[in-house]
């Protein structure tokens, strides 16, 4: 489950319209808060967050700055890692 950073719904059920595709791989969790970019505008995202690997229904926003700091993967691409890592596996996210 993934709980939107700024309008706090809940994200479960996996479906075409599901904006982290088919499948959600979890690598940190923040509580912090931060400032981030959605893509039109700069938020300011208050208390905890988690951040994954995720597809989307959006092929087109693969590799662009519209994310709350997740890294947006096909879904064919984010199905084939979810077969590869198990809980636990340590994960290095380069720039």
């Amino acid at each position: 489950m993934w709980v939107h950073p700024m309008s706090g719904e809940r994200v479960e059920d996996q479906g075409a319209n599901n904006p982290l595709g088919s499948h959600w791989i979890a690598f940190h969790r923040d509580c912090c808060g931060r400032d981030a970019h959605d893509g039109d505008a700069w938020i300011t995202i208050k208390g905890c967050t988690t951040t994954g690997f995720h597809g989307t229904p959006h092929r087109w926003t693969v590799g662009r700055a519209v994310s709350h700091g997740c890294v947006r993967l096909y879904n064919e691409d984010v199905r084939a890692l979810y077969r590869q890592v198990s809980l636990g596996t340590q994960v290095t996210v380069l720039p």
